[in-house]
C-alpha cells in the first residue's frame, strides 16, 4: 500500500466527512497527524507515532471505522462465542449467532460486531433494521466488511 501524510486541508476534509457520517464522537478519535494508506480500491486512514493504528477506511466511496474505533461510535450487535470463529474467517453474521442488539439502527447502516466483554471483532453492514433483526430467528443479518487480522488491520505492517 502506498503511504501518504495527509495535509491539514485533507485532515479537515476527512474530519468534516467523518463528523457528517458518524457525529462528534467519531471526530474525537482522530489524532492531529493522519496518514493515508492507499491501494487500488481501498484507503486506510491511520494515526502515526509509536502506537500507530488504523482508524477509518474507505471503500466504494463510503467511509467506515475500523475495529479499533467502531465500538465507540457505531451501534453494537453482540454475538455468541460460537459465531466468532466464522466471523473472523470472513463469513457474514447469521441471526442465530446474535445474542443482543445494543442500540437502534437502520438497514444498510454500519454496525460494530461485539464479542464477550465489549471486544469489537468486526465491522459490518446491517442487512436488516434492529427492529426486524430482533423479531427474526434465521438468515443473514450483517454483511461483514472488516474483521480482525484482515488486509485493513495489516495495512500498517506493509512496507512503505
Amino acid at each position: 500500500m502506498k503511504r501518504k501524510q495527509l495535509s491539514k486541508r485533507d485532515i479537515r476534509e476527512l474530519t468534516a466527512r467523518i463528523q457528517q457520517t458518524f457525529g462528534d464522537a467519531a471526530v474525537a478519535t482522530l489524532p492531529k497527524d493522519v496518514i493515508a494508506l492507499q491501494d487500488s480500491d481501498l484507503c486506510v486512514y491511520a494515526s502515526t507515532g509509536g502506537s500507530a493504528k488504523s482508524l477509518f477506511f474507505e471503500r466504494d466511496s463510503s467511509i467506515y471505522p475500523t475495529i479499533t474505533t467502531a465500538a465507540t461510535i457505531l451501534p453494537k450487535v453482540a454475538i455468541d462465542l460460537g459465531a466468532i470463529k466464522f466471523v473472523l474467517k470472513g463469513a457474514d453474521l447469521m441471526r442465530p449467532g446474535v445474542t443482543g442488539i445494543k442500540e437502534e439502527f437502520h438497514e444498510n447502516s454500519p454496525v460494530a460486531i461485539i464479542a464477550g466483554e465489549g471486544l469489537c471483532v468486526a465491522v459490518g453492514i446491517a442487512l436488516q433494521s434492529s427492529d426486524i433483526m430482533r423479531g427474526s430467528s434465521s438468515g443473514k443479518c450483517v454483511q461483514i466488511i472488516h474483521r480482525g487480522a484482515d488486509v485493513i488491520d495489516k495495512a500498517l505492517e506493509s512496507p512503505q
